[in-house]
C-alpha cells in the first residue's frame, strides 16, 4: 500500500500544476488530447525504482490517485490528468515546447546540453534540425 501512494504521487508530481508546463520531456511525449504512453511515464529512474509491473502502477493510480486517469487507446494503455491545466499554464507549457523545438535535452540546470559541459567537438545540428526523438509541435498537437 505504501509504494502504492509512492508510485501515484511521483506520477502527480510528473503531471501536476508545478512540473507538467515546464517539462519538455513530458509535454514533447503527449498526444493532441493530453495523453501519455503509460510505459512512458513508467519509465522515470523514481517509478521504476517503485515498480517495473504495469499492472502494479496502474492498479495503484486506480485506487489512489483523484487527479490521474488511466486508459486503453488503440491497444496502448495510456494516462492523463482528469483535469485539463489551467489557461495561465496551459499557455507557459506551449511556450516551453516553442522554446525547445531543435533545442538540445537539457541538463539538470537547464542551461544546456545534457552530456557533458558542451565544450566538446561533437557535429551538433545543422540550423533547424529538431533533435533525435524530438517530436514537433505539429505531432503534439495535430496541427
Amino acid at each position: 500500500e505504501e509504494r502504492d501512494k509512492q508510485i501515484v504521487a511521483q506520477m502527480e508530481f510528473y503531471l501536476s500544476d508545478e512540473n507538467l508546463p515546464h517539462d519538455l520531456f513530458i509535454l514533447q511525449e503527449a498526444d493532441n488530447k493530453c495523453w501519455l504512453p503509460f510505459d512512458f511515464m513508467m519509465a522515470g529512474n523514481k517509478v521504476s525504482d517503485l515498480s517495473t509491473d504495469v499492472n502494479v502502477c496502474r492498479n495503484a493510480i486506480d485506487k489512489w490517485s483523484s487527479k490521474l486517469c488511466c486508459k486503453e487507446i488503440d491497444g496502448v494503455l495510456k494516462i492523463r490528468r482528469k483535469k485539463q491545466l489551467p489557461l495561465e499554464l496551459l499557455k507557459e507549457a506551449k511556450k516551453t515546447l516553442e522554446l525547445g523545438q531543435g533545442a538540445p535535452l537539457l541538463g539538470k540546470s537547464g542551461k544546456g546540453p545534457a552530456n557533458g559541459k558542451g565544450k566538446g567537438k561533437g557535429k551538433g545540428k545543422a540550423k533547424g534540425e529538431v533533435a533525435k526523438g524530438f517530436l514537433s509541435y505539429e505531432q503534439v498537437y495535430g496541427r
